[in-house]
């Protein structure tokens, strides 16, 4: 066996999961469909939050399956979870289908959710490339957003013909994922991890507890939670101003672009900028967004969803990075998903009071909430991570 080969093999095979990740055809009409369909903004945020709190329960324990069983493993499972998730989600008749679709879905993202970026550092730790680990995790989202930008100019299209028609074609890309999962390769790094189930509840401890630098920027990730509010927004953004459906994609689509480039070249920005300034404007220019878009109602302020879009992109290589140099071999993927479950339950806590303002005031009064929660507890996690010295 070609160890050297087997660990590079896993990167491209990780890149080629993360483009057909990206095709989902249904993303830039999904708000105004479900709307259509007679769902309010509140409901849509009900069930995302559904999904959310699905990863908040499974997001550490699933972790820690891939910490203890395999990386490998757990992304197959999470392949296979993602193929019945979408087949509902394609189907769905009734807001209680479209609940069970975003459950199952929400299974497979926790079996994948850290696993993948663990698998990606340990194959260029086992090869003497851990250097590369920012950039290569840059060009993995990079790639998803690609495949979005695509996805998502054909997606308002296939909806012009039939409105099902995106959902049933986005089923087919998570096939073809499954068969790439089953060709990859596990690390030595993870052969070497013997602890019982446990060492879990050390893990857990010191990650919340223990280790206040670990915990201070485990909890600044979670504002991760506004760039998923952020998407659903934008739509209900672009619905509000009356853009035309068919260019739904087209605005999308830039914004993937945009999210791609950050993520890209998030190396290059964080040693230009520097740390501190890398994450404070992970806080404040989404802020800045969503208070344009919420101050004015024009066709003019949509460069604005591409500047927020722009920010997630540029979070993740990031966030990844700061957590695998204050994490260890045996822990790595439990700590990433202590990451996600913490973004996950603000979402949950958030996304339907937002949901809530949108439906009752408007999207603009909603817009305007989210930019002052985002600001408020930003401010007060980026004092903490100075007090304990992590910027």
């Amino acid at each position: 066996m070609d160890t050297k080969k087997d660990m590079q093999s896993n990167i491209w095979k990780l890149y080629l999961i993360s483009f057909f990740g990206g095709v989902m055809f249904f993303i830039p009409i999904l708000v105004p469909f479900l709307m259509d369909f007679g769902f309010s903004m509140h409901q849509i945020f009900l069930a995302e939050a559904t999904f959310a709190i699905t990863l908040v329960i499974l997001e550490v324990p699933s972790g820690y399956f891939a910490d203890r069983y395999g990386r490998k493993i757990s992304i197959v499972l999470g392949a296979l979870l993602h193929i019945f998730g979408f087949a509902l989600y394609a189907g769905f008749q009734n807001f209680w289908q479209f609940v069970l679709a975003n459950i199952i879905i929400g299974m497979g993202v926790a079996f994948i959710s850290g696993a993948d970026s663990a698998l990606i550092y340990e194959s260029l730790e086992q090869i003497n490339q851990k250097k590369r680990y920012k950039k290569v995790q840059g060009n993995n989202f990079a790639i998803s957003r690609l495949a979005s930008v695509a996805s998502t100019l054909i997606g308002a299209w296939l909806f012009t013909l039939a409105p099902r028609l995106p959902f049933y074609l986005s089923v087919v890309p998570f096939i073809f994922i499954f068969f790439v999962t089953l060709t990859l390769h596990e690390t030595k790094v993870h052969h070497e991890i013997h602890e019982g189930w446990g060492h879990f509840r050390e893990i857990i401890k010191d990650s919340l507890f223990s280790n206040k630098k670990l915990r201070n920027f485990l909890l600044f990730t979670s504002i991760g939670a506004f760039f998923t509010i952020g998407f659903f927004m934008n739509e209900a953004y672009m619905s509000f101003i009356e853009l035309p459906l068919i260019y739904f994609g087209v605005v999308i689509a830039l914004m993937n672009i945009a999210s791609g480039l950050a993520a890209k070249y998030a190396e290059n920005i964080e040693n230009y900028i520097g740390k501190p300034m890398s994450l404070m404007a992970m806080v404040f220019l989404p802020a800045i967004a969503w208070m344009g878009m919420a101050l004015f109602n024009s066709f003019w302020v949509l460069p604005l969803l591409i500047l927020s879009s722009l920010l997630w992109g540029f979070s993740s290589p990031i966030f990844s990075e700061f957590i695998h140099e204050m994490t260890t071999k045996d822990r790595r993927a439990t700590v990433i998903s202590i990451s996600g479950l913490l973004t996950r339950l603000v979402f949950t806590l958030v996304a339907p009071l937002i949901g809530y303002i949108t439906d009752v005031f408007s999207v603009q009064e909603a817009l305007l909430l989210g930019a002052v929660i985002l600001v408020v507890s930003g401010s007060i996690s980026i004092l903490s991570l100075k007090k304990v010295k992590v910027i």
